[in-house]
């Protein structure tokens, strides 16, 4: 939004629904507070910022505005977002200590639904495509196919590209989940069946799979890298044929 504003010839408006949407840390919150009053060896490309105040009443900031309220604002506006972050991390975390994956959405083929007064994950009508993905995939088919029978029969529309993250190495589906901020690992999620939705045995025969082609793919680009500067003494190439035994080129 900045770089864009930077580019106007004129001072814009900026429309938001409250000032907390501006922005998300104090380096980007003394840019626009700048922009705003010209300040800081900087344009005035920011004549004014539209924004709902109390009782929804639309309010203005402009060059005429104190710039200390302002920034001090906008800076209330990032402590107060960390903090309204660090509270979701820790509820999050809580539920996650007591099996309830506390996410929205859930992951393709679950949904969370009540039972004796706890939120647990079950299967829904799309769960049987994603276990027979998973087979596929054991089975070494390629991600294009698997991802055309998703979507032909399941009416799951993933890329062949976003297979691997979301659903081969995706670990709810053997009940473990690993919260990104704080890297605790999970091993306890409830689900309605009593059971993962994958079995150990399917996953680990998927990883397996998805680690022999990662292999395969180095090996070839080593092979390549080798041939390209595999030339020896007397300017002899060697080469592999197609059994992978070295030759002479």
């Amino acid at each position: 939004m900045i770089k864009e504003i930077d580019k106007l010839k004129v001072p814009c408006a900026l429309l938001c629904r409250d000032t907390s949407r501006l922005s998300r840390n104090p380096r980007d919150n003394l840019i626009i507070a700048d922009r705003i009053f010209g300040d800081d060896k900087t344009r005035k490309t920011i004549g004014k910022v539209y924004f709902l105040g109390d009782n929804f009443n639309i309010q203005e900031w402009n060059d005429g505005t104190d710039k200390k309220y302002i920034v001090d604002k906008l800076h209330g506006n990032y402590t107060e977002s960390l903090e309204t972050k660090t509270k979701s991390i820790n509820g999050h975390i809580l539920k996650l200590q007591v099996g309830i994956y506390p996410y929205h959405p859930a992951p393709k083929g679950l949904e969370p639904t009540q039972f004796k007064g706890r939120k647990v994950l079950k299967q829904n009508e799309k769960m049987s495509f994603i276990r027979k993905a998973f087979e596929m995939k054991a089975e070494r088919r390629g991600h294009q196919e698997i991802s055309q029978y998703l979507r032909r029969y399941g009416d799951i529309k993933i890329g062949a590209k976003e297979l691997t993250d979301r659903i081969f190495t995706n670990t709810v589906y053997i009940g473990e989940y690993t919260e990104k901020n704080t890297k605790q690992n999970f091993k306890n999620l409830l689900f309605l069946e009593g059971k993962t939705p994958i079995a150990s045995s399917l996953w680990d025969k998927v990883q397996h799979t998805l680690s022999k082609k990662g292999r395969k793919y180095r090996g070839e680009e080593e092979r390549d890298i080798f041939e390209e500067k595999g030339r020896i003494e007397g300017g002899l190439l060697l080469a592999r044929d197609k059994k992978t035994k070295m030759t002479k080129k």
